[in-house]
């Protein structure tokens, strides 16, 4: 009868109870590319919405037909629209950061942020409706492959 007992074995499972869950590396560049997309946008937005009135001079003041269309679509845009937006997108890092550090609250704040970005259009522009365009081809594919990496979160 052999009773020797494996005290590696038993180290080595609570090692591995003990070790944080490893994070993916395609969780890191879609968090990276959220960190990208987002930062800019943010910046972006709470630029027109600081500086609204400037672009709208500079954009009317210009005679070209593409200034301005750019200058209509602008003033049927409700100012305030850039400030939500703004927020919206810090949501959308806060969310990734969270992933990034592989919290589960984080998918659900980026989802809420990043389905509302679809809606504001039809709230804050006239004659807008929702965003499919954004809605389909960027917000639920990177919905979906964050999804697939909420194994991997606590």
């Amino acid at each position: 009868m052999n009773y020797n007992v494996d005290y590696n074995t038993e180290a080595e499972t609570k090692n591995q109870l003990n070790q944080p869950n490893k994070r993916p590396v395609s969780l890191i560049i879609l968090c990276i590319l959220t960190f990208i997309a987002s930062g800019f946008s943010a910046l972006s937005n709470l630029l027109w919405g600081v500086l609204y009135d400037t672009f709208s001079e500079i954009l009317l003041s210009n005679d070209s037909p593409m200034m301005q269309q750019m200058a209509e679509t602008i003033l049927a845009t409700s100012r305030s629209m850039f400030f939500v937006d703004f927020f919206l997108y810090l949501g959308s890092i806060t969310g990734a950061i969270l992933m990034f550090n592989l919290k589960k609250n984080g998918f659900h704040i980026y989802v809420v942020a990043n389905l509302l970005l679809a809606l504001t259009p039809a709230f804050f522009v006239d004659g807008q409706g929702i965003n499919f365009y954004s809605l389909v081809l960027i917000t639920m594919p990177f919905i979906a492959l964050y999804a697939v990496h909420l194994k991997f979160m606590k």
